[in-house]
């Protein structure tokens, strides 16, 4: 029997003013699972989740998502672009940009009903910015931001996750509340991909792991990755890995 698939990536290539970002990349990843993707700066991290969403051309390869094409299943997908993606300056409330998760499911000529701001106030307590939907989103710091623009996923009931770098830049409060929002969703039977530059807490964080330097090193189970001889691979033998009190020192030199 055929396995039920949230994302296929087959043999995917895709290039930009004539350099090769990404190269013959192929996986598949089935649900309720929680991906990083990781690699060198330059590798294809943010590119391969764009190519997946269908935001940037695909000069050879095929992508499917729910067993369909992007353009089919968009509402049953949410995005949480990088920082420098977002336009803090635009005059906007925290609550109002969380409700704009809930635009997808309402038609031009509907009002938020009850049950969308109800959506929004849940999503806010959950990760614990309620306290601040007064506020306007370029007030807030980069954690406090990036927790506002997960509960707007969040409000989207989709079923496919896609985050670009959620944890640069941010508190360890922050980071704490997101990873434990994301495991959360993967135990509802969500899958979450997360393009991820902390390598000591790749392995911790995520259940499999997307090795990428423009081509596909390896993909599979965190443990079965997260390998020097693989990491050495990827970062072209530029890392180095300790420990220090404990925790897992990985430093790309």
């Amino acid at each position: 029997m055929e396995k039920d698939y949230v994302v296929q990536v087959d043999n995917l290539t895709v290039s930009y003013y004539g350099n090769t970002a990404l190269q013959n990349i192929s996986f598949a990843v089935e649900p309720s699972q929680l991906v990083g993707i990781i690699g060198p700066n330059g590798a294809g991290k943010s590119t391969l989740i764009k190519a997946i969403l269908g935001l940037m051309h695909i000069e050879k390869g095929n992508v499917k998502v729910f067993n369909q094409i992007i353009q089919k299943v968009n509402k049953r997908i949410a995005y949480v672009p990088q920082h420098n993606d977002i336009d803090l300056d635009f005059p906007v409330l925290v609550e109002e940009v969380v409700m704009m998760g809930r635009y997808p499911h309402l038609s031009w000529w509907q009002w938020p009903s009850k049950s969308d701001k109800q959506s929004v106030e849940k999503a806010l307590a959950e990760l614990g910015v309620e306290d601040l939907k007064k506020r306007q989103i370029g007030e807030l710091s980069g954690g406090q931001r990036q927790r506002v623009f997960l509960a707007r996923a969040l409000v989207q009931d989709a079923e496919l996750f896609f985050l670009d770098e959620p944890f640069s830049g941010i508190d360890v409060i922050s980071e704490n509340i997101i990873i434990k929002q994301l495991r959360n969703l993967k135990k509802q039977g969500k899958t979450i991909f997360v393009v991820h530059h902390d390598l000591s807490k790749a392995e911790a964080y995520f259940d499999q792991l997307i090795l990428l330097n423009k081509n596909l090193v390896k993909y599979g189970d965190s443990k079965d990755v997260f390998k020097m001889g693989l990491l050495h691979k990827a970062y072209n033998g530029s890392i180095a890995m300790g420990r220090n009190e404990d925790q897992l020192m990985v430093v790309s030199q």
